[in-house]
């Protein structure tokens, strides 16, 4: 019944708050160029932030908070931390800077970049829900690398309508169903997360406005954290090395000229797509 009301709560107050957000958001400095030229609303998954709180808020003076493997305060610290981060990131940032490299290159250069604080902050806000989880040191490092590398990703990810989500949910579906019967409260969290993204997704889809890394980096973060209580460390220090390793790819080579040149891949990504016809 938690998760239903949760789901319940996510669903109509998103649908809600997107309907007051996007006129406010229709205005410098939140408007930003897309990927086809057009200046649209971004940060809209800034709405992750008071959505989900008062979700868990609602359901946490009905149901006791037993037996989930994270403490409701760091869920909170996660999806608050990184959102806010994107959020700063989005109306801040510049675009000259991009990827490892260009932030990098800025920092040799005497110029610290939102996108390389974003990345630290990021960084310290995962290491610090990590030790909230618990466990050896060792493990609260995985842990925390895991969660902002995921987080990262999904930005690299966030560059076509729709993309970020549509490799969100079919993942986030997989960890639901694992958790679903061992830690049904943390499941509950997660289906939360799920509705927020699913009640954002024609608007990102059809361009209406853009998750913004506000979004992206709370999806990615959501993944991370669910792989870190849900996968034993061995499997997690492989799902760790192939996510760093998908951030390295990006330095050199697009994920969209990737995508673009599979079939099958190119055919998700531009479904439902505004403008395109497959």
């Amino acid at each position: 019944m938690q998760a239903a009301v949760m789901a319940a709560i996510s669903l109509a107050l998103t649908v809600v708050l997107a309907a007051v957000a996007t006129p406010m958001l229709s205005r410098e400095p939140f408007l930003k160029q897309n990927y086809a030229g057009r200046k649209i609303p971004t940060s809209m998954g800034v709405l992750f932030i008071p959505v989900f709180i008062a979700a868990y808020l609602v359901s946490a003076g009905l149901y006791p908070p037993d037996g989930n493997p994270v403490p409701p305060p760091a869920f909170i610290l996660l999806i608050s931390g990184m959102g806010f981060l994107g959020f700063m990131d989005d109306v801040l940032g510049s675009r000259a800077q991009r990827g490892f490299r260009g932030h990098i290159t800025a920092l040799l250069e005497g110029k610290i970049t939102t996108g390389l604080f974003k990345a630290a902050a990021g960084l310290l806000i995962a290491l610090g829900v990590s030790y909230m989880i618990g466990g050896p040191l060792w493990e609260v490092v995985l842990n925390g690398f895991l969660i902002a590398l995921c987080a990262n990703l999904y930005n690299l990810l966030d560059i076509r309508p729709g993309r970020a989500i549509k490799c969100f949910l079919p993942v986030l579906g997989l960890v639901i169903t694992v958790n679903w019967s061992s830690n049904h409260v943390f499941a509950s969290y997660l289906l939360s997360t799920g509705c927020i993204s699913i009640a954002l997704f024609y608007g990102d889809l059809k361009e209406k406005f853009m998750l913004g890394d506000a979004g992206s980096n709370v999806l990615g973060a959501i993944i991370g954290i669910s792989v870190a209580v849900s996968v034993p460390p061995l499997w997690r220090l492989v799902v760790l090395v192939a996510v760093l390793a998908l951030n390295l790819l990006s330095e050199a080579v697009s994920f969209s000229s990737i995508i673009d040149s599979v079939g099958a891949l190119k055919w998700i990504d531009r479904l439902g797509r505004k403008g395109l016809e497959l």
